[in-house]
């Protein structure tokens, strides 16, 4: 059943960054000249440059008058500040680093977090550095790709694909005397690097070899057997299996500028350990080395990530902010990171853990006799590293290997997200989480430690089971013996220490207890209803709304009006919000949904193509900045629509009214209540699952556009406040 919000979308908005003319060498001082710098202004989107890129008028590309300073003359000197990317430094910075100039082009197949920020926080240090970057896709729908290529200084090029490969090796006159390497990309363009001495036309075994090694000592075996090749290799160990992150980043940029500007300082690389611990940004050789920065008095918890999707390439908003939610919530995090395909030290580090979180990817699973000699709940989320088209529809059940160990909660964490960096350009990729999902598991970690904790005795228990049609012959689920199994759990609870009391001797007596408890009632039996209501706990009108009220305002649109309050909704969000594209997949899947359930009502149907018809135009005008008297005219067309779709009274169709609804509610004294059946057996509740409609139940049961009633949403808004565990029964 959908609950989530469409996540917050923003429009790109196009960002303008002041490219300026500069040349790749220190300016020296001389007189000034009455010379104009006029710079090139992107718009960073694989669309038209303005102007001659990094070119300015009136002097030849790649030169400029410089002031008594080295710097240009004062009326005409480079900004350093465009569109908020670049600070202009504090005057007790030295002027050396306004003297380092050099335009760099970009182009990266993967784009990672760590080449984004590794390049904003070059241009800090480096005001007049400017970069631009694209990814593949960007490059090859950029027809000023010549013009960039033309006006750069130093190209970097990594994994480049095969289209534009061709493009840029049509474009290999323009790279004569420009610093040029190539990483990770076929052959024949690896072949246009010019870093150091070494010719590589011609070179396909070195090519070979240097694109097969992902380690420093591969790398460093090349140096020995292409010397020629040193100033490239390099390079290339900054970017390896064993190295990465944000710092080597930054300093494979710095070396490669070195190259050109020799004045500019770079750090040699550093190796990444194969496994450490990481705590908001600093990582750990061991536990030992970390203990300073946990508290004693409080409970630990583990989680296990791989190094190469978190901080090797410096994408670690999910683990900053699940350690974050772990600790508001008093507890230790020892967060073990590796980039080994056997994990181990796991019980050395994790010794004193009374949890894991396990992020590792699905094809590295965990010893399964390790998880047995810990006898700890180890949690599962599930983390996307692609963007899903639809994250309602994706499945997450675990890996069957992962089940049969008893790993848990496979919670939809976060998702890959394309982003745009407002400073060079570039659309990368970075690993967001879902709304509130850190909380929820922070929340759901917590109560699992504090339940392990709690004496079985004062732990309490619901056993749900499924009554689908509702009455008395529908108990249970098909094939399966349930009302034995609720026996036999009672039985083994009791045993266990928990407090069971009254437990019937067969199952014939336990379903004679629940014929005349824990039965669902429909609407049409006031009678039976109101009977049941004498013996079942009521939860009032007003609690209930309370509670309602708190839940976000799409899903409390889509519970009272149904579908088409879902989509007014959606609509109002995406004009506040410029959610074009989003909105856009939205209510096309909205619409095909829909329009699965109605196969066979024509009139509903027909509304529903004309409804989503209008929202998909109110979108696209409002992404466009255009909220005029159309749009305002469409809204109104939308509400006249929903209207007659209401008017129809399908049932489940068209929402379920005000809280608390009319489902499996009573007044008492001029006060409304919802009923919740079902029978205590000590601190056990057992009780029927509630009804998700009573027309055509199996239809409302499994259809995801339709939502829930107002008494099933009380139900488990109930479990959740006064019980400890649920188990679903058939």
């Amino acid at each position: 059943m959908r609950k989530n919000l469409i996540a917050t979308l923003c429009l790109i908005i196009v960002g303008l960054l002041i490219i300026l003319p500069v040349v790749p060498e220190i300016r020296q001082a001389q007189s000034a000249a009455d010379t104009s710098v006029a710079g090139a202004v992107y718009e960073h989107s694989p669309v038209s440059v303005v102007d001659d890129a990094y070119e300015q008028p009136g002097n030849a590309a790649g030169e400029v008058s410089a002031g008594p300073s080295g710097l240009p003359p004062a009326e005409s000197a480079p900004e350093t500040v465009a569109s908020g990317c670049y600070e202009t430094l504090p005057e007790t910075v030295a002027s050396v680093v306004y003297e380092v100039y050099a335009n760099v082009l970009v182009i990266e197949g993967d784009t990672p977090v760590k080449i984004v920020r590794a390049m904003n926080e070059i241009t800090k240090e480096y005001p007049n550095v400017k970069f631009v970057a694209w990814s593949n896709e960007q490059a090859l729908a950029d027809p000023e790709l010549e013009n960039l290529i033309r006006a750069a200084d130093l190209i970097y090029l990594d994994r480049a694909s095969s289209q534009l490969t061709e493009r840029i090796k049509n474009l290999a006159s323009l790279l004569a005397g420009k610093k040029v390497i190539v990483f990770n990309s076929p052959p024949r363009l690896t072949r246009l690097s010019s870093i150091g001495s070494f010719d590589f036309e011609g070179a396909e075994k070195a090519i070979a070899e240097i694109n097969e090694a992902r380690e420093v000592k591969t790398v460093n075996e090349l140096v020995y057997a292409y010397p020629q090749l040193a100033p490239y290799l390099e390079a290339k160990k900054y970017a390896l299996s064993d190295t990465g992150g944000l710092e080597n980043y930054r300093n494979m940029f710095l070396y490669l500028l070195n190259q050109t500007v020799p004045t500019v300082v770079y750090a040699a690389y550093q190796m990444v350990p194969e496994q450490f611990i990481y705590y908001r940004g600093s990582i750990y050789p061991d536990l030992e080395s970390c203990l300073p920065l946990l508290d004693p008095g409080r409970p630990a918890v583990g989680i296990l990530a791989w190094a190469p999707q978190t901080y090797q390439v410096d994408d670690l908003v999910l683990l900053d902010g699940l350690i974050a939610s772990l600790e508001e919530r008093g507890l230790n995090v020892i967060c073990l990171l590796t980039r080994q395909k056997e994990v181990t030290g796991i019980r050395q580090v994790f010794c004193n853990a009374e949890a894991i979180i396990n992020l590792l990817p699905f094809d590295l699973p965990l010893p399964a006799e390790l998880l047995r000699d810990l006898n700890i709940p180890v949690f599962r989320p599930v983390v996307l590293n692609q963007e899903p088209a639809d994250q309602e529809e994706i499945s997450l059940s675990l890996p069957l290997q992962a089940d049969a160990q008893g790993q848990i909660e496979p919670l939809l964490l976060a998702v890959a997200k394309t982003k745009r960096d407002e400073c060079t350009g570039l659309l990368y990729r970075q690993l967001v989480p879902v709304n509130g999902r850190l909380d929820c598991l922070g929340e759901r970690v917590f109560n699992w430690l504090r339940l392990r904790k709690l004496a079985n005795s004062e732990k309490r228990i619901a056993l749900v089971f499924y009554n689908l049609p509702p009455g008395k012959q529908n108990i249970g689920a098909r094939y399966l013996a349930v009302p034995d199994s609720i026996l036999s759990i009672l039985d083994t609870l009791k045993e266990n220490g928990y407090r069971v009391e009254n437990v019937p001797a067969t199952p014939a007596e336990l379903l004679n207890q629940i014929y005349e408890k824990g039965i669902n009632v429909g609407s049409w039996t006031p009678g039976k209803l109101k009977e049941l209501a004498d013996k079942a706990t009521l939860i009032p009108g007003e609690e209930y709304r309370e509670w309602f009220q708190k839940l976000p305002p799409v899903l409390q649109k889509e519970v009272v009006e149904g579908p088409f309050g879902y989509l007014e909704e959606i609509a109002r969000l995406a004009l506040a919000e410029h959610e074009q594209d989003e909105a856009a997949r939205e209510i096309a899947r909205w619409k095909d949904q829909l329009l699965n359930v109605l196969a066979d009502q024509e009139k509903a149907a027909e509304l529903v193509e004309m409804a989503a018809q209008t929202v998909t135009r109110m979108v696209y005008l409002g992404g466009h900045g255009t909220v005029d008297e159309e749009v305002y005219g469409l809204g109104e067309q939308l509400a006249a629509l929903k209207n007659e779709f209401l008017a129809l009274r399908l049932p489940g169709l068209t929402g379920w009214g005000e809280p608390p609804g009319t489902q499996m509610t009573v007044k008492r004294e001029g006060k409304d209540y919802l009923v919740i059946p079902g029978i205590y057996f000590g601190n056990v509740f057992v009780a029927p699952q509630p009804l998700p409609g009573f027309d055509d139940p199996g239809m409302l049961y499994h259809n995801p556009v339709i939502p829930p009633p107002h008494q099933y949403l009380a139900f488990y808004a109930w479990l959740n406040k006064n019980f400890h565990a649920v188990v679903h029964l058939g």
